[in-house]
């Protein structure tokens, strides 16, 4: 009887995503579960999306779920009230708004 093919570790997508992406300080788990949430949304033939933009996806992702999770500390942590700083990002970041770079008028 022929030998099963061995199965080639650590040659696969999600390999090269968490190859990708531990080193940006994302951990193994967090990567995994968001990739897992991500093809359940896309579908199996969403590794293109996934894969798109050295994994923007997937970094977008995580980090949402990481704001989502500090804000709802914050209104834990005020008794069931958002602060201003939770609903505006731009106020956690020190960001004001601003207007696009541009150039500045030179009078001749």
């Amino acid at each position: 009887m022929p030998k099963a093919r061995a199965k080639k570790v650590g040659l696969k997508r999600i390999d090269a995503a968490i190859d990708a992406l531990v080193p940006l300080g994302f951990s193994r788990e967090v990567v995994c579960k968001t990739i897992k949430n991500l093809l359940k949304v896309y579908g199996e033939d969403g590794w293109v999306f996934i894969e798109e933009a050295c994994y923007k996806t997937v970094i977008e992702a995580i980090l949402e779920e990481q704001v989502e999770e500090t804000r709802m500390e914050e209104v834990k942590a005020n008794d069931g009230t958002v602060s201003e700083e939770a609903d505006n990002p731009a106020v956690e970041t020190g960001e004001t708004s601003r207007q696009p770079d541009t150039p500045p008028v030179v009078p001749w």
